[in-house]
């Protein structure tokens, strides 16, 4: 039903459950930190930087993509088939991702949030809620308040992939996400974005 969130089911999708997949390029990313140059320490991650460095396959065997302030998991392929086969799986949704995220103020109810979001007006690094722009659906589910910092953490899903959509969405709504400078100006320098996919 409209708005209900099973948060036991959004942890199972991340084990192969249809619940968010890059839809059209434009999804929760903004870049993804270059490789170390630093020597290798194993040989699994000697094939990680070669693979990341290679120039035969497309976007370098990056699958998907994470905004680059976002901590977590990225998938990364070693071959030109690999890159194929798990690409269409997110197309798909046979991928799911599950985001943690602390948020300012306190959250007491599961929201499902549709938005238009396209390029902000006057800042071309920013997105905003916009009539005309692409639909976005966000559902976040309040897990834990902290009563000494006044923050909430919480789990979120996305069912379409717009760039900086869970940013977006929070701060929108009111609850900007702990450490983004970019959506909330009332941030300490120091903060990092306190947004992770699992």
């Amino acid at each position: 039903p409209e708005g209900e969130f099973d948060g036991g089911a959004a942890v199972g999708a991340v084990d192969g459950g249809e619940v968010e997949g890059e839809d059209d390029g434009d999804d929760e990313a903004e870049g993804v930190a270059p490789a170390s140059p630093k020597q290798p320490a194993s040989a699994f991650e000697s094939l990680f930087l070669e693979t990341l460095t290679s120039r035969s396959l497309r976007r370098p065997g990056i699958v998907h993509r994470l905004d680059a302030t976002t901590t977590g998991c990225i998938i990364v392929a070693s071959d030109r088939p690999t890159v194929g086969f798990l690409s269409e799986q997110f197309k798909e949704r046979r991928v799911g991702k599950l985001y943690l995220a602390r948020v300012k103020g306190k959250m007491t109810e599961v929201r499902r949030l549709h938005l238009p979001v396209k390029r902000d007006a006057t800042d071309a690094t920013k997105m905003a809620v916009r009539s005309g722009g692409k639909h976005s659906d966000t559902i976040v589910r309040p897990l834990a308040f902290e009563e000494a910092g006044g923050t909430t953490l919480v789990a979120v899903v996305i069912l379409t992939g717009r760039t900086h959509q869970i940013r977006l969405a929070l701060a929108h709504v009111g609850f900007p996400i702990i450490g983004d400078r970019k959506y909330n100006s009332r941030v300490k320098a120091e903060e990092r974005v306190m947004l992770h996919c699992r």
